[in-house]
């Protein structure tokens, strides 16, 4: 008996998440960021064709949070949005190459990636006739094996901004960013290191920029 509830509450749990991940309301408890950065974006899809509806919109975020924003696509509503923190401390072109990559994502349709990948974890996990433990372990493998794919990714986004950012944007960008690469710390533990290999990959994406702007002015 124990057992049969046990089933039944993976299943609701299991349903719930899916109802979750394909159907929420992408633009409750969001406000509006200054118009400026909506119409960027929205230049960036009418130069690309991109003709979903993509938003832009400011969310309350934990300051300890490690990236500085993030895109989702809701599948059932067809709605892409860019969040980024109220408040974010950067200069306004640097938020405009931000919401340019996550438009990158979007754009690419990593998102429906990650969803599948929410998806067939859910049915691992909600499926009675899978062992919780053995669950458990293909999550964890599948997750793993994603990591070649995620940094693939994140590169493409990169790409994406850079090419669809106007110059005066990224050589802003390109200042700012060669302030912080010339102070940035060198002693860096062991957590920070993992950080700056997946996610920051800070001197890759420096070069990169250095790269693109001098190819737009030569």
């Amino acid at each position: 008996m124990i057992s049969s509830l046990f089933d039944i509450s993976r299943l609701a749990i299991g349903a719930a998440l899916t109802y979750q991940i394909l159907s929420p309301d992408p633009l409750e408890g969001k406000s509006h960021p200054e118009q400026e950065y909506q119409d960027f974006v929205s230049s960036i899809c009418k130069l690309t064709n991109l003709t979903r509806p993509i938003f832009v919109r400011e969310v309350n975020w934990d300051k300890n949070r490690i990236s500085s924003a993030a895109s989702t696509y809701t599948p059932l509503r067809g709605i892409g949005q860019i969040l980024i923190p109220k408040g974010i401390p950067f200069p306004k072109d640097e938020v405009k190459l931000i919401t340019a990559h996550e438009l990158g994502h979007l754009a690419n349709n990593h998102q429906n990636i990650a969803t599948a990948l929410l998806l067939s974890n859910t049915a691992l996990l909600a499926l009675p006739i899978i062992s919780l433990s053995t669950a458990l372990s293909c999550c964890f493998l599948s997750a793993v094996s994603l990591i070649p794919l995620f940094m693939a990714a994140e590169r493409q986004a990169d790409t994406f901004a850079l090419e669809h950012t106007p110059l005066e944007i990224l050589q802003s960008c390109l200042d700012t960013e060669t302030e912080r690469y010339n102070k940035r710390s060198l002693n860096l533990g062991l957590q920070e290191r993992l950080l700056e290999f997946f996610i920051f990959r800070t001197e890759e994406r420096y070069t990169a920029l250095k790269e693109r702007v001098k190819l737009l002015t030569s």
